[in-house]
């Protein structure tokens, strides 16, 4: 009823509407192995789901680049793509289109990022790994949470890192308090990543009975 993935995406600038959102799979060999064009085997795509097959799960969570749509201008230029223009317009990706309109049953909901998903959203530099927004999100789900309610830990998250780059700058503005270059950048990258979570489909969706991973409820 649930499925959580998480790798790479294709996406930027040269990714066509049809290709940009797809899942790259084990057997792309890796930004620095990787020669040319993609390969067909290498990644999932919309038109790899075949139309007489229903999707099983009803909650999809994807944790990859452009993994729910393509802003026309990115969040973070000078990246890969050069300027920060990846479309004329912003689109939403085929692949969850795909998973919720599925014609033989598809899924109720789908979770992905827009534009590029970066490392800070469970790395952060000198702490370990920084999951507990993603656990707490699938465990509130497993729990017979709605899904809205269940995003709350990753909307909090969000809330809590445009806090402290908010407070880091004012105190620069008001006191003149030195902002060290890659902290900044580092909170600037991190807000905006942190935003960039959204639901497609029906945010009420439920995946299972309520109390069913036993969890204390508050």
């Amino acid at each position: 009823d649930l499925l959580f993935t998480a790798s790479h995406g294709v996406g930027g600038s040269g990714a066509g509407r049809d290709l940009a959102g797809a899942l790259l799979c084990q057997d792309w060999p890796g930004p620095f192995a990787a020669h040319g064009s993609l390969d067909e085997s290498q990644y999932l795509a919309a038109r790899h789901l075949p139309a007489g097959a229903p999707v099983g799960p009803r909650v999809v969570f994807s944790f990859a680049c452009f993994g729910a749509g393509t802003p026309s201008v990115s969040d973070y230029p000078g990246g890969p793509d050069g300027a920060g223009e990846l479309a004329a317009t912003g689109f939403t990706a085929r692949l969850p289109q795909r998973l919720l309109g599925a014609p033989a049953g598809g899924a109720l909901a789908f979770v992905g990022h827009v534009d590029r998903a970066w490392s800070c959203s469970f790395l952060w530099k000198g702490l370990a790994a920084q999951v507990t927004p993603f656990q707490s999100t699938l465990l509130a789900l497993m729990d017979g949470a709605r899904l809205g309610w269940a995003m709350e830990s990753l909307t909090s998250r969000y809330a809590e890192i445009a806090t402290e780059l908010t407070r880091r700058m004012e105190g620069f503005r008001k006191y003149g308090k030195r902002i060290d270059d890659a902290d900044l950048v580092g909170l600037w990258t991190a807000t905006h990543d942190a935003r960039a979570y959204v639901v497609l489909g029906d945010p009420a969706v439920r995946v299972a009975p309520r109390g069913s991973a036993g969890l204390v409820q508050g």
